[in-house]
């Protein structure tokens, strides 16, 4: 807090307030919010690397392994011990049983490459789960694990799901994690027979509304994009920037019930 509000503050942190959105004076549950998540990330941190780390444990005994036999038909061709009569034949079976195992194979190189190189996420990162092009069918996933040719999620209820990272490798997938603040659309029906003040005094107070609660909207922007004449409305969109991160999933909810208990009263 020094750093970002006392008298040596840094010229070179423009973005201090965003990151201490309590501002200079620090109320004991704010201390203990900021704790608990700082605890928090350790605790994921420390499950993120062991999880790498056992993936890197499974590749470097593969590779060993593969160091090893070709270091015993080194071993043989130095000492002029026939190796055609063997190597060729098992060669050929190997060939054959990748082969007759179809697409099991492919799905087992591509699901270590997406859990060793890819890694499009982490554990504790919470992720959206579509269709290429189309909007998420189910609420957002919580990484639990991350295996070899699988993922462990956690649905809003609590419930375990497992994926095959052959299926997610098709799917689009939204880190909340990695993304930054959460805009949310809002659309209100405003009849047509309303009078221009009225309107004008609407928009007046939804945006003395943001500044009121700036602690939880950043902005507000405010358009009207269609008059629907069969339907006797008038469409006003409000694109509300929330100050809370994507993946912060209770505040943004909070204050959205907030705003929208006020714009219905």
């Amino acid at each position: 807090v020094a750093w970002a509000y006392g008298r040596k503050a840094s010229t070179t942190t423009p973005r201090a307030t965003e990151i201490f959105t309590f501002g200079p004076v620090v109320t004991a549950d704010q201390f203990v919010k900021v704790v608990e998540r700082a605890y928090k990330e350790q605790r994921l941190l420390t499950a993120g690397v062991a999880s790498f780390d056992a993936l890197s444990t499974s590749v470097a005994r593969a590779v060993k392994l593969l160091a090893c036999c070709l270091m015993l038909i080194i071993l043989l061709e130095i000492y002029e011990v026939p190796t055609s009569a063997w190597l060729v034949p098992l060669g050929t079976g190997i060939i054959t049983v990748a082969l007759l195992a179809g697409s099991i194979t492919s799905d087992f190189f591509e699901s270590f490459y997406y859990a060793y190189i890819t890694r499009p996420y982490d554990i504790g990162d919470r992720v959206l789960l579509s269709s290429p092009g189309s909007d998420p069918t189910m609420a957002s996933l919580v990484v639990k694990n991350v295996f070899l040719v699988r993922t462990e999620f956690l649905n809003i209820a609590g419930q375990s799901l497992l994926i095959n990272h052959s299926a997610l490798n098709c799917m689009s997938i939204s880190n909340l994690n990695k993304s930054g603040r959460m805009t949310m659309l809002f659309v209100l029906r405003v009849p047509v027979v309303t009078p221009v003040a009225k309107i004008t005094s609407l928009c007046e107070a939804i945006k003395a509304y943001a500044t009121e609660a700036a602690t939880e909207w950043a902005a507000f922007d405010l358009l009207f994009d269609d008059i629907v004449n069969n339907e006797g409305h008038l469409s006003l969109k409000i694109w509300a920037e929330s100050r809370f991160l994507a993946h912060e999933v209770v505040p943004i909810y909070e204050a959205k019930s907030r705003l929208v208990l006020f714009m219905h009263t």
